[in-house]
């Protein structure tokens, strides 16, 4: 079951991420490895993904650079989220780094530690701030480090 939800949410966040072409206006910058990032935000929404509570995702524009994070919180309210494995645990966060989004065969980073905070979330003005950091690890075991990244007034919609 578990498997098929991440499928699902998989697709869900690409399709969501790839609906457009233009970014939304929120700037996002973040360090890999201490190499900085600037990068504008693509995506940055929220709905009812799964029954029991509302997710937020934010995606880097994929766009601006090749190198892009995408974060999915199980709330829609500030407050600190832990990314943990477990996608389905409401309050914790989960996400992927993407070296190159666009080599579909390629890395996919997934947070093992560090966390997300929602600095500002506004359904009503639409809008969106946060900050995080952690490590990423890829199925072969190699690390990235991810740090001090930052989304400002990213446009917030609704899925």
């Amino acid at each position: 079951m578990q498997k098929v939800f991440l499928l699902m949410l998989t697709i869900s966040t690409l399709l969501s991420a790839c609906k457009k072409d233009k970014v939304n206006g929120g700037n996002m910058s973040y360090k890999v490895d201490g190499t900085l990032v600037t990068t504008k935000s693509h995506n940055a929404s929220y709905g009812n993904l799964l029954p029991a509570f509302m997710t937020t995702n934010i995606t880097s524009s994929m766009h601006t650079d090749k190198r892009t994070i995408n974060i999915n919180i199980n709330a829609v309210k500030t407050g600190t989220y832990n990314f943990v494995s477990n996608t389905s645990t409401a309050n914790t966060a989960y996400g992927f780094y993407y070296p190159d989004y666009f080599d579909f065969g390629g890395d996919a980073f997934a947070f093992k530690t560090g966390n997300i905070e929602i600095t500002a979330i506004d359904t009503i003005a639409k809008t969106f701030s946060a900050t995080f950091s952690g490590t990423a690890k890829v199925a072969d075991g190699r690390m990235v480090t991810i740090t001090e990244g930052i989304v400002t007034n990213a446009t917030l919609t609704r899925f």
